[in-house]
């Protein structure tokens, strides 16, 4: 089945027909017409040739997206971001196609190597930490790109994200409407990136200066010296958490807790539970992220909420806005959510 067909079958010329089929409403073709043609197209089983469409625009109708995995194969909180993404992309008529990062037996360079000679409109590159080498890989793709990012800033791409500092500062401020006065926090270490370097994780640092200034607002003391460094990994998780345990150890005190991630909340509350500290009764919890882990802790975890899968359709509405037409490297900030669950209630 041919374009002729769909203009014959329509009563058009071929050029009607094929502007009536752009994903792009043409201004020449009305309404009408515009439904009549793709009616006709769908009952006659009609579908584009994708080469001799390339041919003419220039673009394959492909939106590429580099993330990593966790582990076998866990991809954690990007699952219903990249669903989100693919069901946007398909609404304009592109395709999604993933490349997985198995950090374990392959570096980003590589992929980022790959990419040179894979047909691709934009790219959306999730969490990548990249160093200056691969930050330059990118660049040299030639191709509009978005960053679906929190761990750095990227000053010459577009980067959509949460607002951690307004996330940090809500669980701040809930810990301290518990009556928490002595609260620690548990923060990500920098990290190695694929390659040797260590990158400091933009998110850490801005969720902890929200929490720190809802404390300073509240006219509550912030200890420094209960806010912990950890390196605990999120895939597989570790038995218990060496933070709290750091912190127990020295004799401190605390009545609240603060994870930065909600994995480093889960380990948190399994530390203080074997030292006989009752959550919340005597120490109230607050993660972050609202992960699948949140729901099955016991007691289930207080949290801050990402808007996870408008992460992933924004990211596919920037990188089209780029293809057409082009957008500024800024930086897309989405609002984020207190959940209160067990952890922090009824202290």
């Amino acid at each position: 089945m041919t374009l002729v067909d769909v203009a014959d079958a329509a009563g058009v010329s071929k050029t009607t027909a094929s502007r009536a089929l752009s994903k792009v409403e043409h201004p020449d073709v009305s309404a009408g017409t515009r439904e009549t043609v793709r009616r006709v197209a769908e009952e006659l089983g009609y579908r584009a040739n994708a080469t001799a469409r390339a041919l003419r625009s220039g673009r394959v109708d492909v939106l590429s997206v580099v993330m990593p995995v966790l582990g076998l194969g866990y991809v954690g909180w990007w699952a219903p971001a990249l669903s989100a993404a693919r069901a946007e992309a398909a609404r304009h008529g592109y395709r999604l196609v993933v490349h997985l990062l198995d950090s374990r037996s392959q570096e980003l360079g590589e992929v980022l190597d790959g990419l040179v000679d894979f047909p691709t409109d934009a790219l959306i590159l999730i969490t990548p930490l990249l160093t200056a080498a691969q930050e330059s890989q990118v660049q040299r793709l030639k191709v509009p790109v978005v960053f679906l990012d929190d761990t750095a800033h990227h000053p010459w791409a577009p980067t959509v994200c949460g607002d951690n500092y307004g996330g940090g500062y809500l669980a701040g401020r809930h810990l301290v409407e518990c009556g928490c006065r002595r609260i620690a926090a548990i923060v990500r270490l920098p990290e190695p990136t694929y390659g040797r370097e260590r990158l400091e994780l933009t998110y850490a640092r801005e969720r902890l200066d929200g929490f720190r200034a809802a404390l300073r607002e509240a006219g509550v003391v912030v200890r420094d010296d209960l806010i912990v460094g950890s390196e605990e990994t999120f895939m597989p998780p570790p038995p218990r958490s060496l933070a709290i345990e750091a912190l127990l150890a020295r004799g401190e005190t605390f009545d609240g807790v603060f994870a930065v991630t909600d994995h480093l909340a889960a380990t948190a509350l399994r530390s203080l539970r074997n030292a006989g500290l009752r959550v919340p009764g005597d120490v109230a919890v607050v993660g972050y992220d609202d992960e699948r882990a949140a729901y099955l802790v016991e007691p289930p975890l207080t949290t801050i909420r990402q808007p996870v899968a408008e992460f992933g359709r924004m990211a596919v509405r920037v990188a089209l806005a780029a293809l057409n037409g082009g957008t500024d490297p800024e930086r897309i900030t989405l609002p984020v959510e207190l959940v209160v669950r067990r952890s922090s209630a009824a202290r």
